[in-house]
C-alpha cells in the first residue's frame, strides 16, 4: 500500500508495534516508521486532508487507536477488517470515547476498500488507495463506461 501511495505523491507515516518493530525497508514508499503502542503515541500533523488506514488485525488495538483518533478530524479513517465488527467498534468507540460527536463516524470505513474483487493483499491495497482518492475527490465509484461527456471536470 505505502508504494501504491507514494507513487500518487502521498506522505507516508507507517506506525508499527514496538513489540514487532519493523523497518523502513519492510514498507517501500513510506517516510517514517515509527515504533509506538496506541497507549503512547503522540499523533502529529492530521488535519482534514489525512487518510489514516489501521491495519494490526487486533481488535482491540484497532478500538485504541480509534479511540485515541476522536481528537481529530482526518478525512478518512479505513480500518480493515470483516463488516460484522463495525456495529461492535462503533459501540465500544462510546463507551471509551463518550464524547465522540457522530459525525465521527462518518470518516471511518470499515472494512476499508471499495468492492472491486480483491482477494491478493496487493489488489486490497489498489482497493483502499481508491476509495481514499474517491473521499478526498468527492467523487462516488462507478465504471467510466456509464460516463458520457468528458472524464476529467
Amino acid at each position: 500500500m505505502c508504494k501504491i501511495a507514494s507513487n500518487l505523491g502521498w506522505e507516508i507515516d507507517v506506525i508499527t508495534s514496538a513489540k514487532e518493530y519493523k523497518q523502513a525497508i519492510d514498507f517501500p514508499g513510506a517516510n517514517a516508521v515509527i515504533a509506538e503502542s496506541p497507549e503512547t503515541i503522540q499523533f502529529k500533523n492530521i488535519n482534514t486532508n489525512t487518510a489514516i488506514v489501521i491495519m494490526n488485525h487486533s481488535y482491540v488495538q484497532d478500538l485504541k487507536y480509534l479511540v485515541k483518533l476522536t481528537k481529530f478530524k482526518p478525512k478518512y479513517i479505513g480500518i480493515l477488517g470483516a463488516p460484522n465488527r463495525r456495529e461492535r467498534l462503533f459501540n465500544e468507540l462510546f463507551d471509551f470515547a463518550p464524547e465522540t460527536p457522530e459525525e465521527f463516524l462518518d470518516i471511518i470505513y470499515t472494512p476499508a476498500g471499495l468492492h472491486i474483487g480483491a482477494q491478493t493483499p496487493e489488489e486490497i491495497a489498489v482497493s483502499i488507495v481508491a476509495e481514499i482518492l474517491s473521499i478526498i475527490r468527492k467523487k462516488e465509484p462507478f465504471s467510466l463506461r456509464n460516463l458520457s461527456g468528458k472524464i476529467h471536470q
